[in-house]
């Protein structure tokens, strides 16, 4: 592991626990997405293996509104490709993963 990764690995349980309500318990690396060269604003994407529902759900920063909504595989391939999930990173490597997993 390096320095980064496990930074990665422990923002990441800290985002389950105030943006998604969760008690992340076991997690994979599934890829980091390179920003360029010159900017480091690399996503690393994980995907969460093991959780329980964290005592009292989430834990929202001021200004934040997040809905939880849990979907079955079909759906989000869907909204990966119609846009409703719009942030491309994150839609393709869904779709990896989804493709990976043979969902």
């Amino acid at each position: 592991n390096t320095p980064m990764l496990d930074a990665a690995k422990k923002a990441a349980a800290v985002e389950g626990a105030e943006e998604a309500g969760i008690t992340v318990q076991d997690l994979d690396l599934l890829a980091v997405s390179k920003c360029g060269a010159t900017i480091t604003w690399d996503l690393y994407y994980f995907v969460v293996r093991s959780w329980q529902p964290r005592l009292g759900g989430q834990d929202l920063g001021t200004g934040e509104d997040i809905a939880v909504t849990w979907l079955p595989p079909a759906d989000v391939r869907a909204a990966c490709l119609d846009g409703r999930i719009s942030e491309e990173r994150s839609a393709i490597q869904l779709l990896r993963l989804l493709q990976k997993e043979g969902l």
